[in-house]
């Protein structure tokens, strides 16, 4: 059985986004770094099947469970590991001039897409935010993001993963998203 996840109209807006951090975040050298815009057929459904998974955990037994919605904490996990999870930057090999950001594109995407969550989050509800998080929190969830697309977790539909980066991104959004 399949659920309408909450933020599936988000889809358009996280490839505009991955669009616009392919043009101005990364240098272009297409015989080592390649973008496929196709890899968000993939993470869509990725998203719908681990909000299923997650939902089905959560509410086991409520009648509505289509009715039930996730927090945006979960929400954002779920977009970030299914981003890990279909890779839509494939790295072929190291270049000249690389950038830290393009040692790590699909990471550094995700920080991306969690921040831009968060923000607009907040931005729905009429709150005017903005985010503090440290560099070397920023480095740590980089190394953690890519800890998560190396494993085997990647590859599997535990959502473990899912749970604890939720309650990571739920730390960020407690300390470090000061109202302005």
């Amino acid at each position: 059985m399949s659920y309408t996840r909450n933020s599936a109209h988000w889809m358009p807006d996280i490839i505009k986004l991955c669009d616009l951090f392919y043009e101005r975040g990364l240098t272009k050298n297409d015989s080592c770094l390649k973008y496929s815009p196709d890899s968000f057929t993939a993470m869509d459904a990725h998203c719908n099947d681990l909000v299923d998974c997650i939902k089905r955990e959560i509410y086991p037994n409520h009648p509505k469970i289509c009715d039930c919605l996730l927090d945006h904490h979960k929400i954002v996990a779920v977009h970030v590991l299914s981003v890990l999870k279909n890779q839509p930057f494939i790295k072929k090999c190291h270049f000249e001039n690389e950038t830290y950001v393009d040692t790590m594109p699909n990471e550094h995407y995700c920080l991306l897409l969690l921040q831009t969550i968060l923000l607009g989050w907040h931005k729905s509800y009429g709150k005017t935010v903005r985010l503090t998080m440290p560099v070397k929190y920023k480095d740590c969830l980089l190394l953690l993001f890519r800890k998560y697309r190396m494993s085997r977790s990647s590859h599997t539909d535990d959502v473990a993963f899912a749970y604890a980066l939720s309650n990571i991104v739920y730390l960020i959004d407690t300390y470090f998203v000061i109202y302005a």
